[in-house]
């Protein structure tokens, strides 16, 4: 019987393997194109462009969700007791609220780090989101793309909350 379980257990680690080493590398023209994604963005983001913002997305449907630290969460339910955690929201209505804001916004992307296949991808960076030149948010943030007949879009955006303290 031990012997029988070395034997799956050699197996499955082979097969693991040699799956793995199937996978395609990542495909470098699709990370300069998706990085161009990430400086249009950040252009558009901060000159309020919200036709520019959304022509990135897939549709104005597209899932955004902000999900606060237990640190922001703890503070922001000193004031609001039932505060949600997992905040669910979309592109359109992300959009809106960067164009809708009178404050200058800007946000700085660091440790980009891009992964695709040519046909999706997947970008993992930190940030620092600010209003007036005060950070507002600093967390880390991650993207699903897809590559479309029109060119790179982004499919899903999910980013941590993390609320500096008021001096």
């Amino acid at each position: 019987m031990i012997r029988n379980i070395v034997v799956l257990l050699a197996l499955t680690l082979t097969s693991s393997l040699s799956f793995a080493a199937e996978q395609p590398a990542t495909d470098p023209s699709s990370v300069d194109d998706v990085k161009q994604v990430t400086v249009e963005f950040q252009a558009a983001l901060a000159k309020k462009d919200r036709d520019s913002l959304l022509a990135l997305f897939l549709n104005d449907s597209v899932p955004v969700m902000g999900v606060a630290s237990d640190k922001t969460i703890a503070r922001i339910r000193l004031k609001k007791a039932d505060a949600a955690k997992v905040v669910p929201s979309t592109s359109g209505k992300f959009v809106d609220s960067i164009v809708g804001d009178a404050a200058a916004s800007r946000e700085i992307f660091s440790n980009v780090r891009i992964h695709s296949d040519g046909a999706v991808a997947s970008v993992y960076f930190d940030f620092v989101f600010e209003s007036n030149g005060e950070p507002q948010n600093i967390g880390s943030e991650s993207w699903l793309l897809t590559r479309t007949d029109q060119g790179w879009k982004i499919s899903g955006i999910v980013y941590s909350m993390n609320f500096p303290e008021k001096k």
